[in-house]
Formats: structure tokens, C-alpha cells, sequence
């Protein structure tokens, strides 16, 4: 047998040996989610930060619902408070690009303690505010 003839029976021994199949043990329904979803990270981070945004989607929420009353409390007119909320939005936005661009280059894990803990103090802050500029302050 010729060099070439055993090098032509290895191969087809190993192709032959080979599986078409990776060799994972079989898993239930939430298993194999958890792992397409997370790609198999830990599902905990995904689940703080879906627990914050549901927390800020209710606090704009109220902060919606509730925008008559805060009117009247602070004496306001429509303008008065349409420009309240509008300041807190054109805010949102200016420090979307400063923060998107310090994500990429930081460690996300300290950025998202430290904004999780501002957007608290300032979420008790507006149900603290005396004043329209302390509510104005609050809500950017």
C-alpha cells in the first residue's frame, strides 16, 4: 500500500468518524432559549436591566397620567409645563452621545450602577420638588 492510499483510507475513516451534530447533551425548552437569547451569558444582567426599564417606562408613565395635577400644583399653564417636559427630552438626548460614546470605551458595569443610582435620586427628587426648577432639574 502506497503512501497515498493510506492517507486516502485515513480520510475516509475520518470523515466517516465525524458527526454533522455538535455533541451537547439535550436540553428542555428554557435551556436551549437561555441559550439563544444570552448566547450563554448569565440571564442576571439581562434581567436588572429589563427591571430598570420597566421601573422608568412607569415612571414616565405616572409622570404622564399625573402632568395635570403637577400643573396645578406649580401654578403652571400649558406652555409652562409642555416646556418642563420638553427641557427633560432636549436633556435626554444631549447626554445620549456622551454616554453612548463612554459605553464603547468603558467598563459598562460602573456606568450602569452610577446611572441606575442618578435616574433614583433624581426619579425621588421630582416627588420631592418644591419648586419648578427643582422639578425642571429633576426631570432632565
Amino acid at each position: 500500500m502506497s503512501d497515498v492510499d493510506e492517507i486516502r483510507e485515513n480520510e475516509t475513516v475520518t470523515a466517516a468518524t465525524r458527526s454533522t451534530e455538535p455533541a451537547v447533551a439535550p436540553q428542555g425548552r428554557w435551556a436551549a432559549w437561555k441559550a439563544r437569547t444570552t448566547g450563554g451569558a448569565p440571564l442576571f444582567p439581562l434581567g436588572v436591566l429589563f427591571g430598570l426599564n420597566v421601573v422608568d417606562e412607569l415612571d414616565r408613565a405616572a409622570f404622564g397620567v399625573l402632568t395635570p395635577n403637577i400643573r396645578d400644583h406649580f401654578d403652571l399653564d400649558l406652555t409652562g409645563i409642555l416646556t418642563v417636559i420638553s427641557l427633560s427630552f432636549i436633556a435626554a438626548f444631549l447626554l445620549a452621545v456622551p454616554i453612548g460614546f463612554y459605553a464603547d470605551r468603558l467598563p459598562r458595569i460602573p456606568i450602569i450602577v452610577v446611572g441606575a443610582t442618578m435616574w433614583g435620586l433624581f426619579s425621588v427628587t421630582t416627588g420631592l420638588a418644591a419648586t419648578i426648577w427643582m422639578l425642571g432639574v429633576s426631570r432632565a
